[in-house]
């Protein structure tokens, strides 16, 4: 049997304090520092929003002196979207576990989701289901693989089953 490829440990990091209004962390060789918003712009930095309640610009609700924008009605949407959810009013996942995967139509997953899908990759049923692969036999299979849709193939079954009677 192949010998299973080790995977390095997920590093973890103690939770850092949350940030009030107007505060950002800087990070300077991985050691992050509270500082405000206005002192990190005035050191040069870009202040950056990884919140599961980030949008892209265009998806702003305006809120600049003068700013006569209306809000934007899909940012809620899009915000819930890149959660995981179906809905704004939604509070829990689109299913089961089930995952949306609308990067290919513009909708990032927020940093909570991608954790959580890392978490669930390396989870011990998912690598014992992995480990119960027969890797040998795969890499000998030669032959084709046709595709037979759910109903073709439970008729295929009970035509064997009668078959075999």
């Amino acid at each position: 049997m192949v010998a299973k490829p080790t995977r390095p440990p997920i590093p973890t990091l103690a939770a850092l304090p949350a940030l009030e209004a107007g505060e950002t962390y800087a990070y300077d060789r991985g050691a992050a520092r509270k500082l405000t918003v206005e002192a990190a712009r005035a050191a040069g930095l870009l202040d950056v929003d990884l919140g599961d309640d980030w949008a892209p610009y265009i998806l702003q609700d305006g809120g600049g002196e003068g700013d006569a924008a209306k809000p934007n009605d899909y940012r809620e949407t899009f915000v819930a979207l890149a959660n995981d959810k179906l809905s704004s009013e939604e509070k829990q996942s689109s299913s089961s576990g089930d995952q949306n995967f609308l990067e290919v139509f513009g909708i990032p997953p927020t940093l909570s989701v991608l954790a959580a899908r890392v978490e669930a990759e390396v989870a011990p049923a998912r690598e014992a289901c992995y480990d119960a692969v027969d890797r040998e036999g795969l890499e000998q299979f030669t032959g084709d693989v046709g595709f037979l849709d759910r109903d073709r193939s439970k008729r295929d079954y009970e035509q064997a089953l009668h078959d075999a009677d």
